[in-house]
């Protein structure tokens, strides 16, 4: 079989495996196993198989050849290595990825999605903002023929698809670390309690509790949209209850430098007093002292995922692709703010 406009289709045809396999051993993914990729690879050599847009049939050309990021921001490590895995993979097949971003803010977010939804993107990943309650916007981009791909921070009523980190193990694993180190009263600082990400966060360290046979105290919670003055409350708020905590968890690594500064004033030590612990990576760890300990997803397997499930998402041609989910592993990384 020889021709001008072999596509991933016919090698995958050829080996009887997926179109997905196929894709994800044509761009080197991790959890394709390397006799696999070989067997790829030289079958599409033999086909003479050139990537393009042919592979992506009908949908580039009803539709935009663009692919929207809409995130908060790229000061999360997660969303730039998204985007710079994203950029290159797709733009060798005259794809452009466009990012958007809501500043953490639902009314931005939405003004995003109303304009995406004029402009018919070939696919549109997304990753809610903070305060996001009303999800009735990702409702109409459905309704728009327009496929969605959560990461990250999802709701989980969508019939999409979803990459997200496993929270829950992260914070159950945190907590239970905590708990080991002598903790009695976990303060926790997470954000908007319908958003996946802190629901499962807040479920871990209940679990961790409950496992030692203690009762779970949910005036130890605050959910707050993770900006200064909503975390600033609720360090005070925390603070004043009749037995603070002795160690915290918290959404994110700034609002972990927020509270330490706090904590400071306070003549509290962290983490002599007090252990800290964030959620995501923080760059500027280096710099700073004491270091940040966090519980981290690893961001370039997030990204390794996405660019697979685009990719799956534009060879479908139109039809409805499976709803998965996809969770990736979180680690936690011990430095200066734990454990005592």
């Amino acid at each position: 079989m020889k021709r001008m406009d072999i596509t991933i289709d016919d090698i995958a045809s050829e080996l009887g495996i997926s179109v997905s396999t196929v894709s994800r051993a044509l761009n080197n993914h991790p959890r394709i196993s390397d006799a696999t990729k070989q067997k790829v690879l030289k079958k599409a050599k033999e086909l003479g198989y050139k990537p393009g847009l042919s592979d992506y049939g009908r949908r580039l050309t009803s539709l935009g050849q663009i692919v929207a990021l809409v995130c908060p921001h790229l000061n999360n490590r997660m969303y730039r290595t998204a985007l710079e895995k994203l950029q290159p993979a797709l733009l060798t097949k005259g794809i452009i990825v466009s990012a958007f971003f809501t500043e953490n803010r639902s009314e931005v977010e939405k003004q995003i999605v109303n304009k995406l939804i004029e402009i018919k993107p070939a696919a549109v990943v997304l990753s809610t903002a903070v305060d996001t309650n009303d999800y009735s916007h990702f409702n109409q981009l459905i309704d728009a023929g327009i496929p969605l791909i959560c990461f990250n921070r999802v709701n989980f009523d969508f019939p999409v698809p979803k990459i997200i980190a496993d929270n829950y193990q992260g914070a159950f694993s945190a907590a239970s670390k905590l708990i080991a180190g002598g903790a009695q009263r976990i303060g926790v600082i997470v954000g908007n309690r319908r958003c996946h990400i802190y629901e499962e966060i807040v479920k871990g360290i209940k679990q961790a509790v409950y496992k030692v046979g203690r009762a779970w105290r949910p005036e130890y919670v605050v959910n707050c949209n993770l900006d200064h003055s909503s975390v600033e409350y609720a360090i005070e708020y925390l603070f004043s209850l009749p037995e603070p905590p002795d160690a915290m968890i918290v959404g994110r690594p700034q609002n972990a430098l927020h509270l330490v500064h706090r904590l400071k004033e306070r003549n509290i030590s962290v983490p002599n007093d007090i252990p800290v612990v964030a959620f995501g990576a923080f760059e500027y760890n280096m710099y700073i002292s004491p270091s940040i300990s966090t519980i981290e997803a690893d961001s370039n397997l997030m990204a390794d995922e996405l660019l697979a499930k685009v990719e799956e998402v534009l060879l479908s041609d139109g039809e409805q692709v499976t709803a998965s989910t996809i969770i990736i592993p979180t680690e936690l990384f011990v430095r200066g703010t734990s454990f005592r």
